[in-house]
């Protein structure tokens, strides 16, 4: 509804949204980071849920979350939604692959390949801004490349999407 899309317009709601998939510890959430925070254990990479695996609260929340921002049918106010909000989720699901993050790959990915079904010109331009918007984006999402749907999105829909020839063309 056009109140329900108001309410989400509103300062910091997205990024309240998007934090029911990502599961960034509170600490880190309000925090505007440029990049990954710095980790004591640099190899230490909290435990995802699994598909197959428990189902908890978190889980059903990042869910919930997740089908709202990616409907198979989005209705046309949540498409203009996402043309007004493409940029701030993108900066947000991005906080998934930090080691300190909890949530869930499959949820994350699923929100990014809807992004880029609808509004990849934005997603695109954020990610590939600059040298150092591709370390923020590209390095951490790597590091979990060997996950089918991390690697799906990675290669088949970020990296041969038909624009993407450009999309490290402003490195300046």
């Amino acid at each position: 509804t056009d109140k329900m899309i108001e309410f989400f317009l509103q300062e910091g709601v997205c990024e309240a949204l998007v934090s029911f998939i990502t599961q960034i510890p509170e600490e880190l959430e309000g925090q505007d980071c440029k990049f990954e925070p710095s980790h004591e254990k640099e190899n230490d990479i909290f435990k995802r849920p699994e598909p197959g695996g428990d189902v908890s609260i978190e889980l059903k929340r990042s869910y919930k979350a997740t089908m709202l921002l990616s409907n198979d049918h989005p209705v046309d106010i949540m498409l203009s939604y996402f043309a007004k909000k493409a940029r701030a989720i993108t900066n947000a699901i991005f906080k998934v692959f930090w080691r300190q993050a909890k949530g869930s790959l499959h949820h994350a990915c699923r929100v990014i390949d809807h992004l880029l079904k609808h509004q990849a010109d934005q997603v695109l331009d954020v990610i590939g801004a600059s040298k150092e918007s591709l370390d923020r984006f590209i390095k951490p999402m790597l590091r979990f490349a060997a996950y089918p749907p991390v690697c799906e999105t990675l290669i088949v829909k970020m990296l041969t999407y038909p624009n993407s020839a450009g999309f490290c063309a402003n490195e300046g």
